[in-house]
């Protein structure tokens, strides 16, 4: 099902390339999220509805939500409750719902009504929450919209909608008391990944509270900080940094179905600067560099005593695009913000000629900028 959808998506935007794209009725509102009460500490269910009776083949979603707000699970509602849906770039406070006919069937629309739901979402209100507080979900517009075939002279083409939306609100109300909660059994939403953390959780039977169990994405464990570099001599104007790979741990990611790209990404005021050494796109010098086991980029013309931070990254993408950056810092003394001075304030000038020693002393004091 999952290329039924990428081939259907493919089509509809490739067909209306060449056939007028009609824009549905301006200023008409078609998607509406409700507005709901709940209770502090316990679960809520926002509805997506349609605002309005629509032909659809496929619907795009982009959905915004208050990131106090927990996010527990979203399930489809009667618009696509028996074709394909997914959600993909999920992050806190933001996904996309995607969904769509299915193209083996007879069907080429969906014949929605007003008041259809579209997509129910669970979410856990924060447990500090209190009376009258409120808490937004919206759909983003410019980000958000439908499209359905169309058959005119024997020609296949795709009219494309416009998403219109008006936003909802979660209120809060008092929470019941309930002096030793009773919680029942562990309801287990999502598996712990690469990808993603685990999450479940368990309700209590007197009051309703919900206590969450949560857990961080599995850790990749591929880089190991080895040590910073600075070029000290004529003018102090380079700093970078060395990361050795565990290659074991990439191959153990890609076994479970995820691409990699690693990299090292070097920031010191408005400059940042990326280096891909695995993955695709990777240059041939980087992919020479990766193949010891050890990855090394710096950034040149820093100033002596400007912090900035080098960090090795790990990005785990799912074929469908969707992706998760893990980060490992170097650091020193456990602070990521490095300078120049930094480094050179841990060295022993005594190793060095003594023309490097006036010039270190020279930074060390801060008269090099």
């Amino acid at each position: 099902m999952k290329k039924a959808l990428s081939f259907l998506l493919a089509f509809i935007f490739m067909v209306t390339l060449v056939v007028p794209v009609q824009i549905g009725a301006e200023g008409v509102t078609n998607v509406k999220v409700e507005n709901v009460e709940g209770t502090a500490g316990q679960l809520v269910t926002v509805s997506v509805k349609m605002a309005t009776d629509l032909d659809v083949t496929v619907g795009k979603l982009k959905i915004k939500y208050d990131n106090r707000l927990e996010l527990v699970k979203y399930t489809n509602g009667e618009v696509f409750a028996n074709t394909y849906s997914e959600v993909t770039g999920e992050e806190k406070g933001i996904f996309t719902y995607v969904g769509d006919i299915d193209i083996t069937s007879d069907k080429t629309t969906i014949s929605a009504k007003a008041n259809d739901v579209i997509l129910k979402i669970v979410f856990k209100i924060p447990a500090n929450a209190l009376a009258t507080d409120e808490y937004s979900v919206s759909v983003v517009n410019n980000e958000s919209s439908f499209a359905v075939t169309q058959v005119t002279d024997g020609v296949i083409g795709a009219k494309e909608i416009e998403c219109l939306s008006s936003s909802g609100m979660i209120t809060t109300n008092t929470a019941p008391a309930c002096s030793a909660h009773t919680y029942g059994e562990e309801v287990k939403v999502r598996e712990q990944s690469y990808l993603l953390g685990g999450y479940s959780y368990k309700t209590c039977s007197a009051c309703g509270a919900v206590e969450s169990i949560c857990t961080e994405p599995i850790a990749t464990n591929i880089f190991t900080p080895l040590g910073t570099a600075i070029r000290y001599s004529g003018n102090p104007s380079g700093i970078g940094a060395h990361f050795a790979v565990n290659k074991d741990a990439i191959k153990a990611i890609e076994t479970a179905g995820f691409e990699i790209e690693i990299g090292i990404e070097l920031s010191y005021g408005d400059r940042t600067e990326s280096h891909v050494f695995y993955g695709q796109n990777t240059p041939t010098e980087n992919t020479t560099n990766f193949e010891d086991g050890v990855i090394s980029a710096c950034i040149e013309g820093v100033k002596t005593q400007q912090k900035g931070t080098i960090f090795a990254y790990a990005k785990i993408i799912k074929p469908d695009g969707t992706a998760r950056v893990e980060k490992t810092y170097n650091t020193l003394k456990g602070n990521p913000r490095v300078s120049i001075v930094d480094i050179v304030s841990l060295m022993n000038f005594n190793k060095y000629s003594q023309a490097s020693k006036d010039y270190l002393n020279t930074v060390a004091n801060g008269f090099v900028e």
